[in-house]
Formats: structure tokens, sequence, C-alpha cells
């Protein structure tokens, strides 16, 4: 409940930025794993719309809100799981502070870092162990939970009203009792109308 609180603060904040901000869309692709040491990462996918607010001539914030399909593959362990398969479709919502230096009349560097907050609509996970008996097919939300929230930071070009961003991202809430982190590497392209 705490965290629905922050997240409609945040939102409530963005509402006077987007009086004089401007609108855009944004789709991505990128590999997303729970921790990619223990898992193998898979594609994800993203997309949705942005708000940006001016706040000097260089500096905006950001605020997004995306619908993203990730998850990972789990890896052979060698003694239990022999394979199996997670995936998360989710509502996100990015706050960013983007800073936008001016490499020439029609092209900014674009530097974002900021916090996101992700809740998770479905969630499907399929596990083989080596002993069949205990396979498992099912929600994920028996063994993750279905919010998560954390820091990300990207760097990318903007060439007049066209975007592409290269983002790391990472959770710093552990999605289950056995500290795994969500991580994705994302690039993104965007207009802003």
């Amino acid at each position: 409940m705490k965290n629905r609180i922050i997240i409609f603060i945040i939102f409530l904040l963005s509402l006077p930025c987007a009086l004089h901000a401007q609108w855009g869309v944004k789709v991505g692709t990128g590999l997303s794993s729970m921790d990619f040491g223990k898992f193998k990462p898979v594609v994800s996918m993203q997309v949705g719309g942005t708000v940006e607010a001016q706040l000097s001539r260089k500096w905006f914030l950001i605020p997004e809100l995306l619908l993203v399909y990730n998850g990972s593959d789990q890896k052979d362990d060698g003694w239990s799981i022999r394979d199996g398969q997670l995936r998360f479709l989710s509502l996100e919502l990015p706050v960013n502070l983007s800073f936008r230096p001016k490499l020439s009349a029609t092209t900014n560097l674009l530097v974002e870092g900021g916090v996101y907050f992700r809740y998770a609509l479905w969630g499907h996970q399929k596990i083989h162990y080596y002993d069949s008996s205990f396979d498992e097919d099912g929600s994920t939300f028996d063994s993750f939970d279905r919010y998560d929230h954390g820091i990300q930071l990207g760097f990318g070009l903007q060439v007049r009203k066209y975007y592409g961003l290269l983002l790391f991202q990472t959770e710093t809430v552990f999605g289950d009792g056995a500290r795994v982190y969500h991580r994705a590497i994302r690039l993104n392209f965007g207009y802003r109308f």
C-alpha cells in the first residue's frame, strides 16, 4: 500500500508539468533477466507514452507510462532444475531527469537517469526439474512479487524530434526471498510531438 501511495504522489506532482509539456511515444526492445548470473536473459519489449516538462534550457523531467513484456529463462543448475522460463506483462512508470547538451543545430546528446516503478499485470512460469514429478506450470506470483522498483541510466542521441536511447535498469528491491534482482538493457526509439 505504501508503494502505491508513492506512485500516486509522483503522478500528482508530474501533472502541473504536463500543462507546458511535450508529449511523445516510445517503443523499444532489449534483454531482460532476473539476474544475469543465475538466469539467461530473454528479449523484452516495451511501448508507451511520455510527457516532457522543460526545467531549463538543457534539463527536462520525463514521466512515462509503458507496457512492458519481460522475463528470463532459468539455467540448468546441474542437480535440481533442468530449465525454466519466467514471463511478465507489466505497467511501468519511469520518472527520469534528462540532460541534453546540443551537439549541432538539430542534434542533442541525451543523458537520462531516474527511478521506475513496475506493477506486473500477468505472469507465467514453467520450471522443469530433473525429477519431473516436481515440474511447475503456473503463475509467477507464487515465487515473485507483482511490484518492484529500481533505478535506470541511459545515453543516446536526439535528431530533431526523433531519438534513440540505450538504457540500463536494475531493481533496488529483491524479486523474491532468494535475493534475485530484475535487470534489463534496453534500446528505445521515440518521437516527440
